[in-house]
């Protein structure tokens, strides 16, 4: 995107020429990412988690929202990422029940879900990053904890579907709300949003609402659904992941989501009695997928840590 005033310094330079916007060619050509965008994508997610790592492991209690989120920029800019847009989203207690929430004041007490929505850009590369996570400072209800769950559930739902070459995010995404249909309950906002290049979080390929683009090798996207009850709390979960060619069939080429995001979900927040045993061996699978990728990468205080949070869930 270029700014306005780049813009019309242009024109006013070249006043002879007739401008046209190349959105929709740029639009289609930034969708679909190639190998070594893929690799920038990659790396600038490993830097930013180890980022949310060092901040969890440094723990919330006590610190302010602002605090926090100053903590973990700081964490970041250790870790090679760049934070363009700030503070990231740190929202405590009723405030985590507002999807975006602007970090203030509020002090992160005992028995308080945390919500942290952050992200940011390797420096001098561009591209973006962008995960959020939930904790549990200390013993969480009973309703914290089903709402939680069941967020997951339409993380690992979408993340492990199979669907046909042609397919829309439209197609898909009951498949992550449903989860939250079940109790009655929606988000109202969008399933994910592409991931892009400098300062385009949101990126084309549209959310998963979207009738118009199929989705293809290549396209980056997250799957972040929520639960938000106002004047009490809210949960997300957000993984980024790379669109990649599954079977191919005599009904056609199948594709599936690979996840690249490297942060432990906080099993604390877990009702057991929700999930499955598939459920489970997804999470199991996905922790040991962290740690394998992440330990290698941090120091032996950290790795320590990591490995806690990683370990396998069983009831």
């Amino acid at each position: 995107a270029v700014p306005s005033w780049v813009l019309l310094g242009m024109q006013a330079l070249r006043p002879q020429y007739s401008w046209v916007s190349a959105e929709g060619l740029m639009r289609g050509l930034r969708m679909v990412k190639d190998d070594a965008e893929y690799a920038l994508l990659k790396k600038v997610q490993q830097n930013s988690c180890r980022a949310l790592c060092r901040l969890i492991e440094h723990g919330l209690c006590g610190m302010t929202e602002l605090q926090a989120g100053k903590l973990l920029m700081q964490y970041s800019d250790e870790e090679g990422v760049d934070s363009p847009d700030g503070v990231p989203i740190v929202a405590t207690g009723p405030n985590s029940a507002l999807p975006h929430h602007v970090t203030g004041d509020t002090v992160i007490q005992p028995g308080d879900v945390v919500v942290i929505d952050f992200g940011g850009e390797n420096k001098g590369e561009g591209y973006i990053a962008d995960t959020t996570r939930t904790f549990a400072v200390g013993p969480i209800t009973d309703e914290e904890r089903r709402d939680f769950t069941n967020a997951l559930k339409g993380v690992i739902a979408l993340s492990r579907q199979r669907f046909l070459a042609g397919s829309t995010g439209s197609d898909l995404d009951t498949i992550c709300r449903g989860q939250i249909w079940k109790e009655g309950l929606n988000y109202r906002c969008g399933t994910g949003h592409g991931v892009g290049f400098f300062l385009n979080v949101h990126e084309a390929p549209p959310n998963f609402r979207d009738r118009t683009v199929a989705l293809e090798e290549g396209m980056f996207i997250t799957i972040e659904p929520g639960v938000y009850t106002e004047g009490s709390h809210g949960v997300r979960t957000e993984n980024a992941v790379v669109v990649v060619k599954d079977i191919q069939t005599e009904y056609g080429q199948f594709y599936r989501f690979d996840t690249f995001t490297l942060v432990p979900i906080d099993t604390s927040c877990l009702d057991l009695e929700l999930m499955t045993d598939d459920e489970l061996q997804w999470l199991n699978d996905y922790h040991q997928k962290v740690y394998q990728q992440v330990a290698p990468l941090v120091s032996e205080r950290a790795k320590n840590w990591l490995e806690q949070k990683t370990q396998p869930v069983t009831r």
